[in-house]
C-alpha cells in the first residue's frame, strides 16, 4: 500500500509565516475543458506563495509550485510543515525529495476540512476572480492565474487577519514590528472563515 504522512497540524499554535503551509489542488473549466490548478498557501498569513496551472494532475505541476514557494522566502524554512491531503501527487518521490532537501515536514489530512485554509483560498480566487473574466484557452488561463493571486495577495482585506490586513501587508507589518504577531490555532474540527 502506499504510505501516508501522519496529520502533524491538527491543534497547533502557530505565530509566524513559514510555520505551515498548506497545498490543495482545484480544477477550473475552460471552453468544455477541465485544467488543474494548485495552491500551496503560509496558513499563518494566508498568502498564497506558490501557484500553477496545468493539464492533468501529474506531480510536475506541484514540484514547479513548490520550487517557487521555496524561492519566494528567504527565511530559513527549517521545521516547516508542509500539509496536503492524501493525492498522489503529493507522495510522488520528486516532490517529497524536494521537500526533504529544504528540511520541510510532511504532513497529510484524511478529510478534506483538514485541508480547509488552502480549499478557501482556492474557492475565492475561482470565485471571486477567476469566474468572472472571459478565459479562452490554456495560456490565457496561466495568466490569468497570476493575476488572480496578485489580486488576491495584495488587494483582497482578510477577515482573519488583525485590521483586515491584505496577505502581503501583515506580512510586511510583522515582519516590521508594527503589529503584535496573533497565536492562530489551527482547526480542532472546524475553520473559520
Amino acid at each position: 500500500g502506499k504510505f501516508y504522512h501522519p496529520n502533524l497540524i491538527e491543534g497547533l499554535q502557530i505565530n509566524r509565516i513559514n510555520q505551515v503551509w498548506q497545498s490543495d489542488i482545484t480544477y477550473f473549466e475552460v471552453n468544455d475543458r477541465f485544467y488543474y490548478l494548485v495552491f500551496i498557501i503560509d496558513v499563518y498569513s494566508r498568502r498564497i506563495i506558490g501557484w500553477n496551472a496545468d493539464y492533468s494532475l501529474w506531480a510536475n505541476a506541484n514540484i514547479s509550485a513548490l520550487g517557487q514557494a521555496i524561492a519566494s522566502r528567504s527565511e530559513s524554512l527549517d521545521g516547516l510543515i508542509h500539509h496536503s491531503d492524501r493525492g498522489s501527487q503529493y507522495i510522488d518521490k520528486g516532490y517529497s525529495e524536494l521537500l526533504k532537501s529544504h528540511k520541510i515536514r510532511l504532513s497529510m489530512c484524511k478529510y478534506a476540512w483538514e485541508n480547509a485554509y488552502c480549499e478557501r483560498v482556492n474557492g475565492i480566487i475561482k470565485n471571486e476572480y477567476m469566474k468572472k473574466w472571459h478565459i479562452q484557452g490554456f495560456n490565457q488561463l496561466k495568466q490569468a492565474l497570476t493575476k488572480a493571486v496578485y489580486a488576491y495577495n495584495h488587494g483582497r482585506p482578510h477577515n482573519n487577519l488583525p485590521q483586515r490586513l491584505t496577505p502581503v501587508k501583515f506580512e510586511e507589518r510583522l515582519e516590521a514590528g508594527l503589529i503584535e504577531a496573533p497565536i492562530m490555532k489551527l482547526y480542532k474540527h472546524e475553520v473559520e472563515s
